[in-house]
């Protein structure tokens, strides 16, 4: 057998990095030719490099230099799929994760070391993976979770899929605001784990593009804008 590609999934924390992987997921599967495995590790290398055509992975730190991984780069059997999103909504997720959604609240010291030491290491992590070129397909937070359809139409032309259109369709439904409320709250009530290797799928909140304007501080939202200004400005979200 062909030696597998390997899709990674990347992203930052709270940018829909993991209904991205999902969708992936289940196009392989629905193809016959692939599987999900989770989180990226290189004992998975081994249990499943040579029994299929396709794996799909998420990873956050950059690999290519990395053990197993980079022997998959060199030998040119790696896809990239990314998505990113508006560092102030990231935070503000991130921000109501913890319990915290007063706007007048003064930043707590988790929010600061949050807003001005993480989000930049996630987000230059994230760049690494974007400047790898043509093995990366790119997604803006908005556009994927306000037009599935067309990201699962991407994700298929990317890895190299022919996925007829209407399974298609139904992997796009699969991941609407509909389906994936109706699996998060089943999941809760039968306290099942709602993937192979993922405990679980996280809350994304779709639609909640533009939050931050009502849920972040000014001085909270200073923070964010001051310590990823780079990248808001790389990506346009500095105007």
């Amino acid at each position: 057998m062909t030696k597998a590609t390997w899709v990674f999934v990347a992203g930052t924390y709270r940018s829909a990095s993991t209904t991205q992987y999902l969708i992936a997921r289940d196009i392989v599967a629905a193809s016959g030719s692939g599987c999900g495995i989770g989180y990226y590790s290189c004992n998975k290398v081994g249990l499943f490099d040579n029994k299929t055509k396709f794996i799909v992975c998420k990873a956050f730190k950059p690999l290519w230099s990395r053990g197993c991984a980079s022997r998959l780069f060199n030998e040119d059997r790696v896809k990239v799929l990314v998505t990113i999103r508006d560092p102030r909504d990231i935070a503000t997720s991130m921000k109501f994760r913890q319990g915290g959604g007063d706007k007048a609240r003064v930043p707590t010291p988790w929010f600061v070391r949050m807003a001005t030491e993480k989000l930049p290491r996630w987000l230059d992590d994230l760049e690494m993976w974007v400047d790898m070129g043509c093995i990366t397909r790119v997604s803006r937070f908005d556009a994927m979770i306000n037009h599935l359809r067309g990201e699962v139409k991407g994700i298929c032309n990317h890895i190299g899929i022919g996925l007829d259109e209407d399974m298609q369709h139904v992997i796009a439904v699969r991941y609407g605001k509909t389906a994936m409320t109706e699996r998060r709250e089943l999941a809760i009530q039968t306290g099942k784990r709602q993937d192979e290797w993922l405990q679980a799928i996280p809350p994304i909140i779709f639609g909640s593009s533009g939050a931050y304007k009502s849920c972040l501080s000014d001085e909270e939202r200073t923070l964010v804008e001051e310590s990823t200004a780079k990248f808001m400005d790389r990506f346009g979200y500095a105007k």
